[in-house]
């Protein structure tokens, strides 16, 4: 919005402003101009539900995410060699996982 639109919507907001006497429309037309130049000027970044996916609890730590991150790493691979000698880590490896969730809901 350039400086000549924000003194013409200046301008429009207080005429209705000082014309009307229902202050509950005047408002109302003062926030769909602000919401409007809001998005105008702005960039948003939709949410997806993978962003917000592991992070919806207040109990999520960034430990945790990298400690999923180091599990998963453990499990998926295409190599069966690879895999059976994984497994046993893997194993151990997510009990440390499961009991470090246990550990951070208690504590919140």
């Amino acid at each position: 919005m350039g400086q000549e639109d924000s003194a013409n919507l200046d301008r429009v907001l207080a005429s209705q402003v000082k014309e009307s006497n229902d202050i509950e429309s005047a408002i109302n037309l003062f926030q769909e101009a602000l919401m409007s130049s809001c998005n105008k000027s702005f960039k948003t970044r939709w949410v997806t539900k993978k962003t917000t996916k592991y992070k919806s609890v207040p109990w999520w730590t960034e430990e945790l995410t990298l400690t999923r991150k180091r599990i998963n790493a453990l499990r998926t691979t295409n190599n069966d060699d690879l895999r059976k000698r994984r497994k046993n880590q893997y194993q151990d490896e997510k009990s440390k996982y499961q009991a470090a969730i246990k550990r951070e809901k208690i504590k919140s």
